[in-house]
């Protein structure tokens, strides 16, 4: 059962692909419209560079006009409006072209947020994938396969090796080396046992475990998690709220000077045609699309740049503050590492450290334990050759134990859990 934040991003995904995919057509004709009217003059073309001009106006235009109407029906100006208004102008005065490089770039700017934004978007929803649709839920007549959102607390799940635990809950049988690096960024596998807690959205990498349901499954750490990210994503930063004030208000200043301006012309100038043409002017000079397009526009793809990364910020305005850090404390794990651990020198105490490595390796080879995983691999590198070895048996929290080339090693119970008698 998914939150009410991770349904509302789902939503929102496929309505801003739609819109996406729509913005993309508009100006691609857009731009063709532009570039067949600037193109037409030179191939002897000229009645038909209008018509190209108004293609790119219609294409150019459709976004913003709507954007702007809908805003006057709430008694709001914005930016849109000023656009629209401007490309009109300098259709007005004979200068179409103008009108239609600038519809394309506003179009353009839109276009460039709105992919910005949904790779944002994406990132955040890719979250949601972590955890399974389906679980193994265990019953009185068997194992039977159910929805995630299904599940009660106190139900019990079977969580297969290589797979992903769907709910958040504790151990109740088996053992595991569980990956917990997508939620709390351990590069290395932790070993749980009976009695240990397990996270939705965590990979159970070996062993069969039985699972009881803690917490419901849109309360699980995953689920709350999507839910902060995705509030936090909403809320807009500083600098954006400023350029939304400003545009509104700028808006507003700039069609109260045009109306100035045109009286003013109009009644101490040569003539109305020549206060119109003016205005006009100075409405196509004052269109701020640049000004105000580029604080989301810049904050968005920061976002973006770094969600494909592996960083996702909380928003805006963590990013704006990200700038003012002037010292960072890292958990050098994973973050400033590769996150695989690797056999990197040995110390051998009896025999010599080909042989110590190649008994560990072999002993090792049939163990898929992160550990088990880098001794291994460090005796391929040395170039030694493992012995198949016998009776190999792994014992959760003292290693593995077994057989190779005829000697035992390993043992059952360590050395610290033994009993000693005291004289």
């Amino acid at each position: 059962m998914e939150t009410a934040a991770a349904k509302q991003l789902r939503q929102d995904l496929n309505e801003e692909r739609v819109a996406l995919q729509r913005n993309v057509a508009l100006t691609a004709i857009t731009g063709v419209g532009l570039l067949s009217g600037l193109l037409a003059p030179l191939f002897g073309l000229e009645a038909y560079a209008g018509w190209a001009y108004l293609v790119a106006y219609l294409s150019g235009g459709f976004t913003a006009t709507k954007d702007a109407v809908s805003s006057l029906l709430k008694g709001k100006l914005n930016i849109d409006l000023l656009m629209v208004l401007a490309a009109l102008a300098a259709a007005a005065v004979g200068e179409a072209r103008d009108g239609a490089i600038l519809l394309f770039l506003f179009q353009l700017a839109e276009t460039l947020e709105d992919y910005a934004m949904g790779t944002t978007k994406r990132a955040v929803a890719g979250l949601m994938n972590l955890r399974p649709d389906e679980a193994r839920r265990i019953s009185d007549g068997g194992e039977e396969t159910v929805a995630v959102g299904e599940l009660q607390v106190g139900d019990r799940v079977r969580v297969r090796a290589g797979e992903r635990i769907p709910v958040d809950g504790r151990i109740e049988k088996g053992g595991a080396a569980v990956d917990q690096s997508t939620l709390t960024g351990e590069s290395v596998p932790v070993d749980k046992a009976v009695g240990d807690d397990v996270f939705a959205g965590t990979v159970n990498e070996n062993g069969t475990l039985e699972v009881s349901v803690q917490t419901e499954p849109e309360g699980s750490t995953l689920a709350r998690m999507i839910d902060l990210v995705t509030e936090a994503q909403a809320a807009k930063a500083p600098s954006e709220r400023i350029s939304d004030w400003f545009g509104q208000r700028y808006t507003l200043g700039v069609l109260g000077g045009s109306l100035l301006a045109l009286l003013a012309f109009g009644f101490f100038g040569p003539s109305w045609d020549d206060a119109f043409y003016k205005t006009a002017t100075l409405l196509v000079v004052a269109s701020p699309c640049a000004v105000v397009i580029s604080v989301p526009a810049s904050v968005l793809s920061a976002l973006a740049a770094a969600a494909r990364r592996g960083v996702l910020f909380k928003g805006g305005g963590a990013l704006e503050a990200f700038g003012q850090v002037d010292t960072f404390a890292f958990d050098k794990t994973g973050t400033l590492t590769t996150g695989k651990m690797t056999l990197t020198s040995v110390h051998a105490f009896s025999d010599d450290e080909a042989t110590l490595v190649g008994r560990l390796a072999s002993l090792e080879s049939h163990s898929d334990h992160p550990l088990a995983v880098a001794i291994v691999e460090g005796a391929r590198e040395r170039g030694l050759v493992l012995t198949e070895p016998e009776d190999v048996a792994t014992n959760s929290g003292s290693g593995v134990e077994g057989t190779v080339d005829g000697a035992r090693y390993g043992q059952a119970t360590p050395p610290w859990r033994k009993s000693v008698t005291l004289p």
